[in-house]
């Protein structure tokens, strides 16, 4: 559920950028369902082993730790976004054959996905730690 609601909000901030910096319609629908689905593969990956291989802290008394859950999602961020950045700035260069487009819009999605890849962990981290509270997160990923 966690890639599901990063990537309804992340294909519409694809969309909203990448059709402005096509310039035409068939353009952003096409780059955003390419981005949408190297986005997909991409933030599963990483979220598998992060989770897997360093899984949330769960405090003693099942309280949520946003400094905690802030940092581990900065963490994240840094192993999973210069690759789909790198993807999604190249496809808009592709389509478009200017670098200036390219860096612009892609750009501009790309921190209007920051955006979201934060709140998106965040929430989730904060659910989390209401669901599983003192027992911790679910080790059956």
């Amino acid at each position: 559920m966690k890639t599901a609601t990063y990537e309804v909000a992340n294909t519409i901030d694809n969309f909203f950028f990448l059709t402005a910096g096509a310039g035409d319609l068939w353009g952003g629908t096409l780059l955003t369902a390419f981005n949408t689905m190297q986005i997909f593969t991409v933030y599963t990956v990483n979220d598998y082993f992060w989770e897997k291989y360093n899984p949330r802290p769960v405090n003693p008394d099942g309280s949520f730790d946003a400094g905690q859950s802030a940092w581990r999602t900065t963490l994240k961020y840094t192993t999973g976004k210069p690759i789909v950045a790198s993807i999604k700035i190249a496809a808009l260069y592709a389509y478009t054959g200017s670098v200036a487009t390219a860096f612009a819009f892609g750009g501009a999605a790309t921190a209007g996905a920051s955006v979201i890849f934060f709140v998106n962990n965040l929430a989730w981290d904060y659910y989390d730690s209401l669901v599983a509270g003192p027992a911790g997160p679910s080790k059956d990923m």
